[in-house]
């Protein structure tokens, strides 16, 4: 297909696209990489200028002050179009990128190569790759501090001990039933500190 600069002000945003996908806090990454790297794939419109994908993008780049965008003109129905585009998006997960971050740092943004960066020096290199294997993302990290914080014990070591708990015992659901039920902080310690699992039966007895 053909790439061609079209003028922003031509456009056409399809009606029904989502607002809260254009508010600016959701699309500030995405303007900081065009800013830096320059719009990767074009937008995709219909001949008479009405977007059919890349209503994001459009956007970053109208903020950022551009007058012309990349576009590629696709023939059919432009409803169709948009449901067959959005029902075939999808995005890279956590888990994946913490793969690719393990395999090739650059190969991430500079936000996630700070944020595992920072992860790798918190619990290790090892520890990322069983999470990677076991299918988790920093997600499970997050819970891990947040386990720390509610025992009051932030030391790097009980946070790899929290970590190890949670992917062994797949724990997450079960502590933010917990959390939630407010149980007590020595029940909790105790499950990581002795690695066993967290039964709830016990949880809300004690509470």
């Amino acid at each position: 297909m053909e790439v061609k600069r079209w003028k922003i002000a031509d456009l056409v945003a399809a009606d029904y696209n989502p607002p809260k996908r254009l508010e600016r806090g959701s699309i500030r990454l995405l303007e900081r990489s065009i800013s830096e790297h320059g719009l990767i794939y074009p937008i995709a419109i219909t001949k008479k200028g009405r977007i059919i994908d890349g209503h994001r993008r459009l956007h970053a780049c109208n903020n950022l002050g551009w007058e012309f965008i990349p576009v590629i003109v696709v023939e059919g129905e432009p409803d169709l179009l948009y449901a067959e585009a959005n029902a075939t998006h999808y995005n890279v997960s956590g888990n994946q990128s913490l793969y690719v971050w393990l395999k090739n740092p650059n190969a991430v943004t500079t936000h996630m190569q700070t944020l595992f960066n920072r992860a790798e020096t918190e619990v290790g290199r090892p520890l990322l790759e069983q999470m990677v294997e076991s299918g988790m993302s920093l997600r499970i990290l997050r819970q891990a501090r947040q386990v720390a914080r509610y025992v009051d014990d932030e030391r790097p070591e009980f946070v790899r001990k929290a970590l190890k708990w949670l992917m062994r015992w797949r724990a997450s659901n079960t502590v933010r039933l917990f959390l939630d039920a407010s149980g007590t902080a020595l029940t909790l310690r105790n499950a990581v500190t002795n690695n066993r699992n967290l039964r709830l039966e016990r949880v809300f007895k004690s509470t």
